[in-house]
């Protein structure tokens, strides 16, 4: 790599016509897009947690599965930068006994995606039904669930500090 390089920056825009892409594990039947508001009119953005989340499924998956680990129960990662390019990239706190914490500040850094037409104009509210196996032998039982849906061009930003990476 050229050593006079000092930060990569890029803007991303990707079109989407999935659903809530901030949603988490929870057990609610209502799942809400993120929206912020601008001159009066309503926007969906996807949070920045959310996008570094995707971004660091996407190395592990397709670029490099065998030099990435994986947070175990704890949130906890390998925190190795010299074999783990997730650690390496996007860093780490890892509590040791007895001496504290061992944290290393990501190099990388995004911004929140923010869509870039309306809420109102590209989106409405789906019913599907969430099966799950009651037990294991068990028969099968769902939930109807309330999911928005929207069509939308996302923008995003990241910010890669070169120079940090180990």
């Amino acid at each position: 790599m050229n050593k006079n390089i000092k930060a990569i920056n890029l803007v991303w825009l990707s079109r989407t016509g999935l659903t809530n892409m901030n949603s988490g594990e929870g057990g609610s039947n209502f799942v809400d897009i993120k929206k912020y508001r601008f001159q009066g009119r309503e926007y969906p953005y996807v949070s920045g947690q959310a996008m570094r989340f995707y971004l660091k499924e996407a190395i592990r998956r397709n670029i490099a599965p065998e030099e990435a680990c994986v947070a175990d129960q704890a949130g906890e990662t390998c925190g190795l930068i010299d074999s783990c390019i997730l650690c390496d990239l996007f860093g780490f706190m890892a509590t040791i006994p007895d001496v504290g914490a061992k944290t290393r500040v990501s190099p990388v850094k995004v911004s929140p995606a923010i869509g870039l037409l309306p809420f109102d104009d590209n989106s409405v509210v789906d019913f599907l039904t969430r099966r799950h196996r009651v037990a294991e032998g068990e028969r099968m039982e769902g939930d109807i669930v309330n999911v928005e849906l929207g069509m939308n061009l996302y923008k995003a930003g990241v910010s890669i500090d070169v120079a940090k990476i180990g």
